[in-house]
């Protein structure tokens, strides 16, 4: 089986770490097993009626709340949780330095927290109360990490889209080998879909320095 041997790499949060540890990268569907998506529902709702025209993320949460769930839901079918995976290495950091929990939708509800936290009304320790581990993560310090993932076989990848990767992995094999002084920049062009979870002993984890 042929192997892939372009380094592929995976931007998040060292919050996930104690996950990835224990089951691997894709190994969980956070969002499904932390309730993202019902609290970022209620911050949403919530920031919209206490804070109005000042919650200038509402509109764009409201966006990634709809496309979180679509995800969310059509995980429920999978066996693992669908991780995109990029082999470049600055796409991954950029994305793990914007999104400071890892996730663009847990980010984005952190985001909406901080905003409602200032109130600290009842409505909102309402919500903290029913999302007690949520709200420990909202506190959680954290830095960025990229995931780089050490081998995998290339017959098993599919494309961000669902395509096969049988024409993007000929195109990445033709520029690694034709193209090395401007490699990172055309790298930043694939993603993929990681094809199964990965055990800790098949990755390496890279810190970031903000």
């Amino acid at each position: 089986m042929k192997e892939f041997n372009i380094p592929m790499y995976h931007g998040t949060s060292s919050v996930f770490l104690p996950s990835i540890k224990s089951h691997g990268l894709g190994g969980v569907n956070l969002l499904n097993k932390l309730n993202v998506i019902p609290f970022l529902k209620e911050l949403t709702t919530l920031c919209k009626k206490e804070l109005n025209e000042k919650c200038t993320d509402w509109t764009k949460a409201q966006s990634i709340f709809s496309l979180a769930q679509g995800f969310s839901e059509e995980m429920e079918s999978h066996k693992h949780v669908n991780v995109f995976i990029t082999p470049s290495f600055e796409r991954a950091k950029k994305y793990a330095l914007q999104n400071s929990l890892g996730s663009e939708t847990i980010s984005m509800a952190k985001s909406l927290y901080d905003k409602l936290r200032i109130n600290n009304s009842y409505e909102f320790q309402q919500i903290n109360s029913r999302f007690r581990e949520l709200e420990n993560l909202m506190n959680t310090s954290s830095s960025g990490i990229v995931i780089e993932i050490m081998s995998l076989s290339a017959s098993s990848f599919s494309t961000k889209k669902g395509s096969s990767y049988h024409r993007e992995f000929e195109e990445l094999e033709e520029l690694v080998n034709q193209a090395p002084d401007y490699l990172e920049h055309s790298l930043m062009d694939y993603e993929f879909i990681l094809p199964h979870p990965m055990a800790l002993d098949q990755l390496l984890i890279h810190f970031l320095d903000l």
